[in-house]
């Protein structure tokens, strides 16, 4: 009998090691996604004629790394010489007022605009774009996962794109999932993103 019981718990204790190490993966692969993937490039209502460079910040109001963009983004203030742009889905951390004090422009979107051709899979997403409207950039802020340390290399970027003034390769744009595909693809038991809608 004993023999039997030890049998059972060595199998009970095996599945459960398995269930641990399944929801692990499933948490550890939740940020490690490339979103600057998916191309958004030909955005003309986004990326209008102007009379310089334009920097587009995608951000999620409920996103960790976008917070840590938008820490970033207050203590440098708005590039001179430079459009600059913040685009928000879901301000649930009142992200808005911290940027507008800094003297940015925002725009805040909901989720239903995510539904839309041109809109990003995933946040935060970093958009270079010339005078004339032509996306240069598009993904990450860091070759790594955002987090407090992160060296921004935003601004380096921009440089990069007025010398050569032709697109340049992009970092990985690592971060948290917007659109409705990719919540059910990378958390189909959704315990990151909740219940999906």
């Amino acid at each position: 009998m004993m023999k039997y019981l030890k049998k059972y718990y060595h199998l009970i204790m095996a599945t459960w090691l398995l269930v641990i190490i399944v929801v692990m993966s499933f948490m550890s692969s939740w940020h490690n996604l490339n979103f600057a993937e998916k191309k958004i490039t030909n955005r003309a209502n986004k990326f209008d004629k102007q009379a310089y460079y334009q920097l587009v910040h995608f951000l999620g109001g409920e996103c960790q790394c976008s917070e840590y963009v938008v820490e970033y983004l207050v203590r440098r203030r708005p590039t001179p010489n430079t459009f600059e742009k913040v685009v928000i889905y879901e301000d649930r951390k009142n992200f808005k007022s911290k940027l507008e004090a800094s003297g940015y422009r925002v725009e805040l979107q909901t989720y239903e605009d995510l539904e839309k051709e041109d809109s990003p899979s995933g946040i935060p997403l970093l958009v270079i774009a010339n005078p004339s409207g032509g996306v240069l950039y598009e993904g990450g802020y860091s070759n790594k996962l955002i987090n407090p340390f992160t060296e921004f290399q935003d601004l380096v970027k921009l440089e990069e794109v007025k010398k050569i003034k032709r697109e340049i390769a992009s970092m990985p744009a690592y971060g948290c999932a917007v659109s409705e595909k990719y919540k059910k693809w990378i958390d189909p038991l959704s315990l990151k993103y909740g219940e999906v809608r």
